[in-house]
């Protein structure tokens, strides 16, 4: 996450809206505190924060002053009770969040593979990607280990795939060439040779 937001960062991210009261009016200080920081998470990032420490404490203070409580109230708020799982489903039936489905799920691959894998963006970066493509459509994003299954597999066959049009794009000559040089790899010819170092220029 990111550490440090100026003033007009903090007031276009971070800021509550009126409307917005109604989730946490007539809570406890810590619950207020809670339900607001996963909020505004779930606003800028499209998943839920698990821990207090997700925060920088920069965030966690404009907040609370927000709210006119102390700074120290997140200390004693839950992030696993049951409370904490009902105020993250609060928050996604107020934003209008839906359950992802099978349709969307394909969807979500199909633009992976034509608008992030295609621009040379690896696994670890698409992270961020996907769920900002999630949170822009209101749908609610699958777990972070499962979100990270599904990218990491989609790039996969999005390599083969890429791999496959290049091989069909050779000439016939050219990919007898290469598959000789695989059915013998270790001939001086072969793959492992071609790729070797090939030493100091004499």
């Amino acid at each position: 996450m990111k550490q440090v937001w100026d003033d007009s960062e903090l007031a276009i991210h971070w800021n509550l809206k009126t409307d917005e009261e109604i989730l946490f009016k007539g809570k406890s200080a810590h619950a207020r505190l809670g339900i607001a920081l996963q909020l505004k998470y779930y606003q800028v990032y499209g998943r839920f924060p698990k821990k207090a420490l997700d925060f920088a404490s920069q965030i966690v203070r404009h907040v609370s002053d927000q709210l006119g409580i102390t700074f120290e109230s997140i200390s004693s708020y839950d992030w696993e009770a049951r409370s904490a799982r009902r105020h993250r489903q609060d928050i996604l039936k107020f934003l209008g969040v839906r359950r992802i489905t099978a349709k969307d799920r394909q969807q979500l691959i199909t633009w992976l593979c034509n608008h992030v894998f295609a621009e040379g963006t690896e696994p670890n970066e698409a992270f961020d990607q996907a769920c900002s493509y999630l949170l822009d459509r209101k749908l609610q994003s699958p777990s972070a280990k499962e979100l990270d299954r599904l990218i990491r597999s989609t790039h996969n066959r999005f390599l083969q795939s890429f791999h496959r049009d290049i091989a069909a794009r050779l000439p016939s000559a050219m990919r007898e060439a290469v598959e000789a040089t695989l059915e013998n790899s270790d001939a001086p010819k072969g793959f492992n040779g071609l790729k070797a170092d090939p030493g100091r220029v004499s």
